[in-house]
């Protein structure tokens, strides 16, 4: 009787493991097919996603609005949200005006700026002998100063070119915003449905509408407070300094160093004595920094709950994807895509991860507890 040799069975894969890896493929391929979209799709989206952050602001500015009461009159919600409108109206002109004004001003100031940026380039180098001098020659040769000042204006000039747009979108989303609940109901399959996705919406809108407002109060008083101590000192464009530093602001983190790195570098380069460079970096410094580390999170407390770190990640991640505009686009941006994710039993791990402390609140804003 022969005896065969059986051969070794090859294990049989689960088709749990199966189904598993079919899905994180599909997640790979729709995640990549996403972002390509929100590359190529930037000078569609940027536009419209100022619209949405503007909207919201001029939301929160009703809010406060409606909050008031002068001599036991309260102003009726179509007069605040006129009121609102209207001020995010101006308030963004106002900063195109400046900007396209200013632009021709500095593109012509900038070869003077340049040749007081290789003086003091030179005189660094002469301070600090001779080895340094020559890096800091290799160095200067591929900086244009002037070429960088009207390469910023106009990029900023660029970006509020699409004022109009960006208005237009805010006039519709302002005259539809009343049917918007009616449009909900008829999207979803059922009443509970349009319910729960309206309160996930109005998380999304008024932690954002914290964000929205806290920044605009804290950009503003940090361009006030830089445009007064520049204009005392003489510096030029202390208005579109300050209009710099108010943008700037806008940024987590990096946002105060570039405020402040600007307003400092102008005084370095108009005036032959170091002094109101000084008295810039170190007064207003000084202020920004009591702006940024005891008043903001005074008056912020633990309104976002987002993460330092995947606040700066996020920064990072937008800058890549929508350049310099999403960068500031990107903290309201990851805030929202917290909120949804904590929604979605799939996602709710990656919301943790952007949380600060791994307490998310449910749509109707009350804290779920840690997640262990």
């Amino acid at each position: 009787m022969e005896h065969q040799m059986a051969e070794p069975s090859t294990p049989s894969r689960s088709p749990l493991a199966d189904s598993a890896a079919a899905r994180w493929f599909y997640f790979a391929v729709t995640f990549a097919i996403l972002l390509g979209l929100i590359r190529l799709g930037r000078e569609f989206l940027v536009p419209l996603v100022v619209a949405i952050l503007l909207f919201t602001l001029a939301l929160a500015i009703t809010e406060r609005i409606m909050s008031l009461t002068i001599v036991g009159w309260k102003p009726p919600k179509w007069l605040a949200r006129l009121l609102a409108v209207a001020s995010v109206f101006l308030g963004f002109l106002a900063l195109g005006t400046v900007a396209s004004n200013q632009a021709g001003a500095i593109a012509q100031a900038a070869p003077h700026y340049a040749e007081r940026f290789r003086a003091l380039a030179d005189r660094a180098a002469d301070l600090l002998g001779v080895e340094f001098a020559s890096a800091v020659q290799r160095a200067v040769a591929g900086v244009d100063i002037g070429a960088l000042l009207s390469s910023v204006m106009t990029s900023v000039s660029g970006a509020l070119g699409a004022v109009v747009l960006v208005l237009l979108y805010v006039s519709f989303m302002a005259a539809e915003h009343a049917a918007f609940r009616d449009k909900l109901r008829r999207v979803c399959a059922d009443e509970a449905g349009a319910d729960h996705l309206a309160r996930v919406l109005r998380s999304i809108s008024t932690r954002v509408q914290n964000y929205m407002w806290i920044s605009t109060l804290i950009s503003a008083i940090s361009a006030v407070a830089a445009f007064a101590i520049l204009r005392s000192l003489g510096v030029d464009f202390a208005m579109t300094l300050a209009l710099i530093v108010f943008v700037a602001r806008f940024i987590p983190s990096i946002g105060s160093i570039i405020a402040v790195s600007a307003a400092s570098l102008m005084a370095l380069l108009q005036f032959d004595t170091i002094a109101p460079f000084l008295i810039v970096l170190v007064v207003y410094g000084g202020v920004d920094a009591i702006i940024g580390f005891v008043i903001q999170p005074t008056i912020q407390g633990k309104a976002l709950n987002l993460s330092p770190l995947m606040g700066m990640v996020s920064v990072a991640f937008w800058g890549f994807m929508w350049g310099t505009v999403g960068a500031f686009l990107a903290v309201p941006m990851t805030v929202a895509t917290m909120i949804v994710c904590a929604e979605v039993p799939q996602l709710r791990p990656l919301a943790i991860l952007l949380s600060s402390d791994g307490e998310l609140p449910n749509a109707s804003g009350s804290e779920r507890g840690r997640t262990p």
